[in-house]
């Protein structure tokens, strides 16, 4: 694959700068347009076939490292996890249960229908899941449980818990955001909304 050349690197390299203070705090409103970039990125590939009436693709490795900042912009890059999915002839359906993979290292950041290895539902659910932690990334400047062992972290996971924001927001672009990150953290992946709603 060939993306464009960033100068700024990615939502890791950025989230670095900013933990370390190198790089100054944006407002509450810069925060709220990246958290858009990172979930119109995801929806527009999730968008590539919906003439069709099913997401065609599927990321798979949503993380700080597949957001590329070029000219402002946090860009989705990194696909060589994606799933392609295709539509079942007698059904009409889209088959997109693909069952990939998982990273141990990252499995306290994954969706919770992840934590038993398989996934049944939609893998497009699994990437809104995803860009919920992105946009948590953003707003707090903490990964996803961190701080907490591994396995304790997935048992929180499993039953429900979600990290903390550690401040109440007032601001209406942090209260946006925090409404975004609840949303597409959503248990039931069936009930979890589209990339595109967030």
């Amino acid at each position: 694959q060939t993306l464009e050349y960033s100068a700024y690197g990615n939502l890791f390299d950025w989230m670095k700068l900013t933990r370390s203070k190198e790089r100054e705090i944006l407002s509450p409103l810069e925060l709220l347009k990246f958290g858009y970039q990172i979930a119109t990125g995801v929806a527009d590939m999730h968008s590539i076939n919906e003439a069709e009436g099913f997401v065609s693709m599927t990321h798979n490795d949503i993380c700080c490292h597949q957001f590329i900042h070029i000219d402002g912009i946090f860009k989705l890059g990194d696909f060589h996890l994606s799933t392609f999915h295709k539509k079942d002839r007698l059904t009409g359906k889209a088959c997109n249960t693909t069952n990939l993979p998982m990273n141990a290292a990252l499995k306290k950041i994954r969706a919770p229908e992840e934590m038993n290895g398989r996934v049944t539902t939609s893998r497009e659910k699994v990437d809104v899941f995803l860009v919920g932690n992105m946009m948590y990334l953003l707003l707090t400047h903490k990964w996803m449980f961190e701080g907490i062992p591994t396995l304790t972290a997935m048992a929180m996971l499993r039953s429900g818990e979600r990290s903390e924001f550690g401040f109440e927001p007032t601001d209406p672009a942090d209260v946006a955001m925090v409404e975004a990150i609840n949303w597409s953290w959503t248990q039931d992946p069936k009930k979890r909304p589209k990339a595109r709603e967030i």
